[in-house]
């Protein structure tokens, strides 16, 4: 891949997640209670702010608005998901990165919509080395979503799991991985679903940062 920005995100992110798997004793920024999730939403955006030569205000609007959009897209996930956090960190860095980009309003909202139309539905199978693959993957999602989104290209409602007002993640993790019901955690299951019946809309946030 040679030296680029790409390459330079993509192994900052992936050896720092590699680097904690194999119990490296560094402190990592955290995002809703996972080290991983917090280098995800962290290191791209700090990469590419050096890369491109962003101001230190401009970074750290852009690490807010990563940080927050994981966070407020998390909310609807619950603290524990089947789903893989490095879907939900990237899509707060590819905002991050749009922002540095000098995406607007609408180009950071398309940089959301190709995120979800891509990587939604990764599973999490615990924590582990090969975890810095997944996040390898949501990285480099990361930038080509923004890439599109600076273009005006984007995923469309017409298109799945993508909706114009909100994002359904919240709804594919109580409909897409919910095990068959059975006597013995049908009551749980109930419990949370009634807890969890809602989409997110990340608009308020994108709007307030910039």
């Amino acid at each position: 891949m040679g030296e680029s920005i790409f390459s330079h995100i993509l192994s900052s992110t992936s050896c720092a997640c590699d680097a904690r798997m194999a119990g490296a004793m560094i402190p990592v920024m955290s995002n809703s209670g996972s080290g991983n999730q917090g280098i995800c939403a962290t290191n791209p955006v700090v990469v590419f702010a050096e890369e491109n030569h962003n101001t230190a205000e401009e970074l750290t609007r852009a690490l807010m608005l990563s940080h927050l959009t994981a966070i407020y897209i998390k909310q609807s996930l619950g603290k524990l998901s089947a789903l893989c956090g490095c879907v939900v960190a990237s899509i707060g860095s590819s905002c991050g990165i749009t922002y540095l980009m000098g995406g607007d309003y609408q180009r950071i909202c398309n940089s959301v919509k190709n995120m979800v139309a891509n990587l939604t539905g990764m599973i999490c199978d615990g924590a582990k080395p090969s975890c810095s693959l997944k996040i390898s993957s949501g990285v480099s999602t990361a930038l080509l979503s923004s890439l599109l989104a600076m273009e005006g290209r984007c995923v469309t409602s017409a298109e799945g799991i993508v909706d114009d007002d909100g994002l359904h993640m919240g709804y594919l993790r109580l409909q897409g991985h919910v095990v068959p019901p059975c006597r013995h955690h049908s009551e749980t299951c109930q419990q949370d679903k009634e807890s969890q019946k809602k989409s997110v809309h990340c608009s308020g946030i994108i709007e307030v940062l910039l």
